[in-house]
């Protein structure tokens, strides 16, 4: 799997602007605009940092799972894209505050 970038600074996975997550999950289901998506995987950072466990080293992704079916790249709720890209438009406290940028509709 590619590299899933990440501007949102508040997550527990983003190492330097890379994911760490081994599983992401890109929701909004009939978004019909960027805002409308979210990265469901999203922890927030000063609520998880203590996960004593859980080892998080960028570009660990493994697989992308999609419910946005109006995506032009779902497909059978993955994302076919190779690599994407998670941002906010403000602080993200929760991972409703998150988007998929790489959205696009069909």
């Amino acid at each position: 799997m590619g590299t899933i970038n990440c501007s949102v600074q508040a997550c527990f996975y983003n190492v330097n602007e890379i994911c760490g997550a081994h599983i992401l999950n890109i929701g909004g289901s009939d978004a019909l605009l960027t805002e409308s998506t979210c990265c469901e995987t999203f922890l927030k950072q000063s609520k998880y940092s203590n996960l004593a466990d859980q080892d998080v080293e960028p570009g660990n992704t493994d697989v992308i799972f999609c419910s946005v079916n109006t995506c032009a790249y779902h497909e059978k709720n993955h994302c076919t894209l190779p690599e994407i890209e998670v941002g906010s438009l403000r602080d993200a406290e929760t991972y409703t505050d998150t988007d998929c940028l790489s959205f696009e509709r069909e």
